[in-house]
């Protein structure tokens, strides 16, 4: 599956990731319905 990774300040990727299992009876998966919209704004410096 995709997810959206931080992998440090500035440094966000998209990446593929293993699924997830359901190791415990108290664990949950929760998919988000819909998209998911962001804007970019260059930098200023």
């Amino acid at each position: 599956m995709k997810a959206v990774i931080f992998h440090g300040s500035g440094d966000i990727r998209i990446d593929t990731v293993p699924d997830p299992d359901i190791a415990d009876m108290a664990d949950a998966v929760a998919r988000e319905p819909g998209r998911m919209k962001v804007q970019l704004e260059p930098r200023r410096m």
